[in-house]
C-alpha cells in the first residue's frame, strides 16, 4: 500500500478548484499533462498486463494493471478528484479518502473500523 499524503485544505481547495473550472479538452489535457494524441491512443487502445493472483478463502482474483503510462494518467486524475471530493465528502466517509494535514481525526479504512 503507498504511502499516504498530507495535503493542506488551501491546497486540496485549489486543486478542486482548478479541476472544476475545466471547460474544454485541451484543458483537461494540459491539466492531465498530455496531447490529444496520447489521450486518444490510451483512450481508444489501453493497455492492460492481466493476470490472477490467488485468494486466501481459495479460488483466483483477476486483475487488470494498466500499462505505466495510462497509470500515471490515472493518478493524476485521482489526485484532482480526491481534492474535489474533500471539499463536499460526508462525515461519514472514511474508506480511500484523502486527508489533509490540518484533521486531527484522521480518515482511512483503519480508522473506520
Amino acid at each position: 500500500m503507498a504511502a499516504q499524503r498530507y495535503h493542506t485544505p488551501k491546497y486540496l481547495k485549489r486543486q478542486a478548484d482548478l479541476f472544476c473550472r475545466l471547460q474544454k479538452p485541451r484543458e483537461i489535457f494540459d491539466l492531465l499533462n498530455l496531447n490529444r494524441q496520447a489521450f486518444q491512443e490510451l483512450s481508444e487502445n489501453p493497455q492492460y498486463q492481466s493476470f490472477k493472483v490467488g485468494k486466501k478463502s481459495g479460488g483466483e482474483r483477476h486483475i487488470d494493471n494498466p500499462n505505466y503510462k495510462l497509470k500515471k494518467v490515472q493518478e493524476r486524475l485521482n489526485r484532482y478528484l480526491q481534492a474535489v471530493y474533500y471539499q463536499v465528502k460526508s462525515p461519514l466517509a472514511y474508506g480511500f479518502v484523502i486527508n489533509s494535514n490540518k484533521e486531527k481525526d484522521r480518515r482511512d479504512i483503519l480508522s473506520n473500523a
